[in-house]
């Protein structure tokens, strides 16, 4: 039996969030003022057996349908404005987290996509790294098009 390798691609970050932290996300959450019923309902708290455990893991270990970076990224979104445009994230077949924005085709494109620039998704892809306080070169660093891999 052989293995397919396909990708998905888009418009993100993917190899820099490698070594992610869930407490590095934890904090992204509390960082952007979600409350603490909210964050509780996504990680625990620290009463819950096995929470210790979960703050030292990496979160491709726990966040593989992307959920938890999503809805992080989602709220940073929403902050500059964007709104309803869908924001893939996952952990890829190399366990690393990803996190893209694929455009829709141009028969289900909504108005709130249609008006969304270049720049715009720079700046919040710079201020969801910032906020996860993962270090790069800002002159150097580019959120670009990502080819992120599976196989089927």
């Amino acid at each position: 039996m052989s293995m397919n390798i396909t990708t998905m691609s888009g418009y993100g970050v993917y190899r820099i969030l490698k070594n992610l932290t869930v407490t590095q996300v934890l904090n992204g959450y509390k960082k952007m003022n979600f409350s603490e019923e909210e964050i509780a309902n996504i990680f625990g708290s620290p009463e819950d057996e096995g929470y210790s455990e979960l703050m030292t893991m990496d979160l491709s270990e726990c966040d593989t349908d992307g959920e938890i970076l999503r809805t992080l990224f989602n709220k940073i979104a929403e902050k500059h404005g964007i709104t309803n445009i869908w924001f893939a994230a996952g952990v890829s077949d190399d366990e690393i987290p990803y996190l893209v924005y694929e455009p829709s085709y141009p028969w289900n494109i909504s108005e709130d996509e249609r008006d969304l620039e270049m720049e715009d998704l720079y700046d919040i892809f710079l201020e969801f790294l910032d906020i996860l306080e993962i270090s790069y070169n800002r002159e150097k660093f580019d959120v670009d098009y990502q080819e992120v891999p599976f196989c089927s």
